[in-house]
């Protein structure tokens, strides 16, 4: 939690009168203190200062004969009562000399939470449905006498409440969830002091299906061939097929193949970096069996003879006769225009695995 001092506070003096009697004038900053012996025309006085913080351990400056002035700091660990943003503590001052004369003075400073700090953050990037997602971290606090909670928000609408581990305003946190949908989440972790600090984090996952899915077509590229069958234009398609899998130990494989009928692009994947298999809630099961009907994939592939090149792909089963299944290509290097749309012809289909 906190604190250093806020408060700004005015300068003091003390100063002595014939009976040796010492006087702390109004209005003083208790940390920085002047002392006067413009009255005393004996041998200089020392003086021992002794500062009650209104918590922890007082503080005590010896101060040599003819001293005029003093300083002292104090950090506060915690602002007490616990569960309040703000609280005063008054703060008394003792100035005693060495023939036995004593003044004092207090004033109150106001001591506010500091919040405490994520410093990091982290979770299980991608896992396969049914297993367990975890998040984990560390966090300080310069109120190293507060005590800390952690709630997570997994992004299904589920939230829950993480374990802490604490020591002197430094610990961790650890939680758990298992999602019940294949999809991409937004994890939130709050973390919360005990007088109301507050920090938090986001840290995106995925959760991806074991499943397969297979199956081609053709999707319209826009562009029409003016002499088409009994010279009718007619519209120009690329064609597709493929087998992608996604194993429960994350491995991943299969076969793509696309072909270009505007340009004779021809296209053939031949690694897989990425297959997530996730569940689009706004599509139409095509098997509700199967735990996904999208394949997000990425990888590289030979273009007409060229290897290596990137491609990225989306393939959708919503259900059948296949009509409103979609499939789109694309190459981030611009080796080829690619495709996306409605199939007008074939069909895709979202499978469990045997």
């Amino acid at each position: 939690m906190e604190a250093q001092l806020e408060t700004a506070l005015e300068p003091c003096e003390f100063a002595y009168d014939r009976k040796k009697e010492l006087v702390l004038n109004p209005g003083v900053d208790l940390r920085t203190g002047m002392l006067s012996d413009y009255v005393d025309t004996g041998t200089p006085d020392t003086f021992t200062v002794v500062i009650n913080w209104g918590e922890g351990a007082p503080t005590t400056l010896n101060l040599p004969a003819g001293a005029t002035n003093y300083s002292a700091t104090h950090q506060y660990l915690d602002d007490n009562p616990t569960g309040t943003p703000t609280d005063n503590y008054t703060i008394n001052v003792t100035v005693t000399d060495d023939d036995g004369g004593v003044g004092t003075a207090n004033t109150t400073v106001t001591v506010n939470n500091i919040a405490p700090v994520i410093t990091g953050l982290t979770a299980t990037p991608l896992v396969v449905l049914g297993n367990p997602t975890n998040v984990s971290g560390a966090f300080t606090d310069v109120g190293t006498k507060d005590t800390h909670t952690i709630s997570v928000d997994w992004g299904d609408t589920a939230t829950s409440a993480g374990t802490v581990t604490e020591t002197n305003g430094s610990g961790t946190f650890a939680a758990s969830h298992v999602y019940s949908i294949a999809q991409f989440y937004t994890i939130t972790v709050t973390l919360k002091d005990d007088d109301g600090g507050v920090a938090a984090q986001k840290i995106n996952v995925i959760v991806t299906a074991a499943g397969k899915m297979t199956g081609g077509g053709s999707v319209d590229t826009g562009a029409v061939n003016t002499v088409g069958k009994n010279g009718k234009p007619q519209a120009i398609n690329a064609t597709h097929g493929f087998e992608l899998f996604v194993n429960p130990d994350l491995s991943t494989g299969g076969n793509l193949q696309y072909n270009d009928h505007r340009n004779g692009d021809n296209f053939h994947a031949t690694g897989f970096t990425s297959i997530i298999m996730i569940n689009d809630p706004a599509l139409d099961p095509g098997n509700p069996l199967a735990k996904h009907d999208t394949a997000i994939v990425k990888g590289v592939g030979r273009l007409n003879k060229v290897e290596g090149v990137k491609f990225e792909a989306v393939i959708t089963d919503n259900g059948e006769p296949g009509k409103t299944d979609t499939f789109s290509i694309k190459f981030p290097g611009g080796e080829s225009a690619g495709v996306s749309g409605k199939l007008d012809g074939g069909n895709h289909q979202a499978h469990l695995l045997p």
